[in-house]
């Protein structure tokens, strides 16, 4: 049993729009792509998640449950991602602004300072 997050986000966008034409506009495939992406994932799954009507279609029993696993494995994976790009452990350099003398006694001195307080280094040079 093997399926894609890409197919998860299909499936999701059909249950909610009901209708092929529109989930697959939503999101940007033909609709004849969105058909199979649905037929496959059905197959790897081996249950029949939608039941086909003429004006639409309708989440089965089982859709309705795997709905609910979809939005989570969804959800759990954008966590994830978000989770890993921020690492202020790993924030470190040096970060050297240039600025004119009158411009700084505008409006750089308490930019300064808020900069010292969300960048926590031991070390702010100011040249």
């Amino acid at each position: 049993m093997k399926f894609t997050l890409r197919q998860l986000e299909f499936f999701i966008a059909l249950a909610q729009t009901k209708q092929i034409s529109k989930a697959a506009t939503r999101c940007h495939i033909s609709q004849s792509s969105m058909t199979v992406a649905m037929r496959n994932l059905e197959e790897a799954l081996n249950s029949q998640l939608f039941l086909r009507q003429p004006k639409g279609v309708q989440l089965t029993p089982s859709g309705e449950r795997f709905l609910l696993h979809a939005r989570k494995i969804i959800s759990d994976s954008q966590h994830a991602i978000e989770d890993l790009q921020y690492q202020p452990e790993l924030a470190s350099g040096e970060l050297t602004i240039g600025i004119a003398k009158d411009a700084f006694r505008l409006s750089a001195a308490g930019n300064y300072q808020r900069g010292r307080t969300a960048l926590p280094a031991d070390d702010h040079p100011l040249c």
